[in-house]
């Protein structure tokens, strides 16, 4: 390598070694592997570090966070217009790369935040009502993919300004297809393999992207390979017709799973079907006994009626029970593939002003050149 390479790497080795950020955090590659893939052109990604570095923040602040759902940009904006800090994606629709579809998030949320920028300072102030650019957490559907898909995807979710990427342990092509009701695991090896990678290819291009490893175990009752041997003390004796092997229920493949992930990630995402507080709180308490600064993530795939949208209060009861059990992080009542023409789940009037916001935007463009045409919208 040249003077300038070396030099380079050291300063990377030194940021691994010293920074908090990368406390915990173990990885299959060196420095030096990080600047021979980097190419010769190094490229700012802004939008992806700036929400990665605020997700970071946001995690180790006091008390939990609630991230929202949303499968378009119209609920994005309309879930940070209601007070959300942190917006998850867990799928893009049918025939939508998910790299698009955080691109198209990210770009409303900025117009949203250039609207009220320009209203603010027309009318003297010089400040925003709200952190517009919520970062932004994609599902990342890579279990049918290689290494190589791998690391293009996680390089395309930066490019579109991804703050932090959800890698599942399940197929996602087979979930909710009557497998068990939640899907087919992968190995065990191969989720830490998909990890690794994702970690390799947001180093090379040079963003702190929050690596985050879900487990659907719960969810799950087959597995498509006895290939790792941790996998092999939770397998039943029989197979599916589809010769996937059958997985015995129970928590303790959960926490084997989330254990062995723990060093490959930054976010350990726990998932079970219902909203299951005693469930999740053996969970973490397993996880934080040999990893005490995980932090944790739970969702549900659905929300009974006790925990609805209408009943706020036991909503609310919810999060504090699973914050109390070690949860930095919760998203409730989350299915992969939200229905894209739904309301975000934010109060009734929020939005409802948003084209006359952004004729007034447009206008206030075009009478900034010259001839003062009105903008059309």
């Amino acid at each position: 390598m040249s003077s300038l390479s070396t030099i380079a790497a050291a300063a990377i080795d030194r940021d691994w070694a010293t920074s908090q950020r990368w406390l915990g955090v173990e990885r299959q590659h060196e420095a030096d592997d990080v600047i021979r893939l980097r190419g010769s052109i190094r490229v700012e990604h802004s939008l992806a570090r700036r929400g990665a570095e605020r997700l970071w923040y946001l995690l180790h602040g006091e008390g939990s966070l609630s991230a929202r759902a949303a499968a378009s940009a119209g609920q994005a904006v309309a879930a940070v217009r209601a007070g959300a800090n942190v917006i998850y994606l867990p799928g893009a629709a049918v025939g939508q790369p998910t790299e698009a579809l955080v691109a198209s998030v990210n770009s409303a949320l900025r117009r949203a935040d250039q609207i009220e920028w320009a209203a603010a300072v027309a009318s003297g102030q010089h400040e925003v009502q709200r952190e517009w650019l919520a970062p932004v957490i994609a599902a990342a559907q890579a279990a049918f993919g290689g290494a190589a898909h791998v690391y293009e995807l996680t390089h395309a979710l930066i490019e579109a300004g991804a703050a932090g990427m959800l890698l599942d342990d399940r197929l996602s092509e087979a979930r909710g297809l009557g497998h068990g009701g939640g899907g087919v695991l992968i190995p065990t090896a191969q989720h830490v393999r998909m990890l690794d990678t994702a970690r390799l290819a947001a180093d090379v291009a040079g963003v702190p992207t929050l690596i985050c490893a879900r487990t659907g175990t719960l969810g799950a009752e087959l597995l498509t390979s006895d290939v790792d041997a941790r996998d092999r003390d939770f397998l039943a004796d029989e197979r599916s017709p589809e010769g996937y092997h059958r997985v015995c229920a129970g928590i303790e493949p959960a926490v084997a799973r989330g254990l062995a992930y723990a060093p490959h990630a930054d976010l350990l995402w726990f998932e079970t079907p219902l909203p299951d507080p005693e469930t999740a709180r053996i969970f973490a308490g397993r996880i934080h006994d040999e990893y005490p600064e995980a932090l944790l993530a739970y969702s549900c795939s659905s929300l009974s009626d006790r925990y609805g949208q209408r009943d706020s209060a036991a909503r609310a009861a919810l999060d504090r029970e699973l914050a109390a059990s070690g949860y930095t992080l919760c998203c409730l009542g989350v299915t992969t593939g939200l229905n894209t023409s739904a309301p975000a789940e934010t109060d009734a009037s929020a939005g409802r002003d948003e084209p006359e916001l952004l004729e007034a935007y447009f206008n206030d463009v075009a009478s900034t050149l010259p001839g003062g045409m009105v903008a059309a919208v």
